[in-house]
């Protein structure tokens, strides 16, 4: 396999201090080991290749594929692995020589050779044999628990789906059984306010759709989840219209991991509203991997207060979410009548106060046309809200 040099590969930085810049004088834990870095916060720099980039600083990262011309950013990478570090690197992994990152897939091998009787033709390696050039790097997960923090939720297993097309991701489609990678990809349909009969950007039928980007003024009634098990990875809504994805699969997980959400008094969606919508009963929703609320919202999550024929349990665990923006009436919302459970860890809000805002209340649940769900009050280390007040950080 052809190995390009250093100075031919991908390591361009488009800015001056990037060019300038010495990656060995930087501190070893603003990348993972065995990474080499491209460029700091607010730089730009580009990939020749589809490259696995790690995103952060002091130990904490989050990682996206990418290739081409790109600005290391929050805003590239869907979410803020350390809010307490301004200055973070973007850095890829290198292969043993320590010469050229090595790529997402390692090239494609050739079919072998039909023999000839002169001369002998070289045995070519088995396609599924692994490159000796292009190992797979062994990074670590940006998941994984410190030895020194208390031990997160367990979340549900997930099975991995074929991937597909990124000509799949469009606004209105219905995706199943597969995983699609927008690739940064902006959608949108349009946005009613708070009618709740709009209908969703995407359906997800036990599918995974990642590296998206749902536009402001188009967000309508979000991304639902309609049966199975759902992850949104790395998915950004730049206003919310209704919702930014509601949970309907009976029995299923829906998992929304990293990527942010913003909303706006006086943009299309009105006044702050709940974010996720959970209505499906012995379900669960996971929000995790950094995501990040920005803007003015109502709630983080809520299980349905008075839906036709309402019920539980509804569970919610949140595990490394930070609130920049507002939130105005409470993270999550849960009813206690029906056996809903709130499993908070690693939970950031700036200027946070006990109180402000209230972490996980209590409801009482209701039919549809039987009243209004009724909320009983703020609880910590109750049945239902399983959060210690130790699980909550402000900065």
């Amino acid at each position: 396999m052809l190995k390009l040099s250093k100075s031919a590969l991908i390591l361009t930085a488009l800015t001056a201090s990037c060019s300038a810049s010495n990656p060995s004088e930087m501190t070893a834990t603003n990348r993972p080991k065995g990474y080499e870095t491209l460029c700091r916060s607010g730089e730009t720099c580009t990939l020749s290749q589809e490259t696995r980039v790690a995103f952060g600083a002091a130990g904490d990262f989050v990682y996206k594929v990418l290739n081409g011309t790109f600005v290391c950013s929050v805003a590239t990478f869907g979410s803020d692995p350390n809010p307490g570090k301004k200055v973070k690197e973007c850095s890829v992994a290198l292969d043993p020589e320590g010469e050229t990152p090595a790529p997402v897939r390692p090239p494609t091998v050739p079919p072998p050779a039909v023999p000839s009787p002169t001369p002998p033709t070289p045995v070519v390696p088995s396609p599924d044999a692994p490159s000796p050039t292009v190992p797979t790097p062994v990074v670590p997960s940006p998941d994984a628990p410190s030895p020194t923090t208390p031990p997160s939720p367990t979340l549900p297993p997930s099975s991995p789906l074929p991937p597909s097309s990124a000509e799949e991701c469009r606004a209105g489609a219905t995706i199943r059984n597969k995983t699609v990678d927008c690739g940064g990809k902006s959608l949108g349909l349009s946005c009613d306010a708070d009618n709740e009969s709009q209908p969703p950007v995407l359906t997800l039928i036990n599918a995974t759709v990642k590296n998206l980007r749902i536009a402001a003024g188009g967000g309508s009634d979000g991304i639902h989840c309609n049966d199975g098990d759902c992850l949104l990875e790395n998915v950004v809504w730049e206003d919310i219209c209704e919702d930014a994805a509601t949970h309907k699969s009976e029995g299923g997980t829906l998992t929304i991991k990293g990527g942010s959400v913003y909303n706006d008094t006086t943009g299309p969606g009105g006044k702050p509203d709940k974010i996720f919508q959970h209505n499906s009963k012995n379900s669960t929703t996971v929000i995790t991997g950094g995501f990040t609320v920005k803007g003015q919202n109502g709630k983080l999550w809520r299980s349905c207060g008075d839906c036709k024929d309402n019920g539980g349990p509804r569970h919610v665990i949140i595990d490394d979410v930070i609130i920049e923006g507002t939130i105005t009436a409470g993270v999550v919302g849960v009813n206690s009548n029906y056996g809903d459970t709130a499993k908070i860890r690693h939970l950031k809000v700036k200027n946070y106060k006990t109180g402000k805002p209230s972490i996980c209340n209590e409801y009482t649940g209701v039919n549809k046309g039987q009243g209004s769900s009724t909320k009983r009050g703020e609880f910590f280390e109750s049945p239902a809200c399983v959060v210690s007040p130790a699980d909550v950080t402000g900065f």
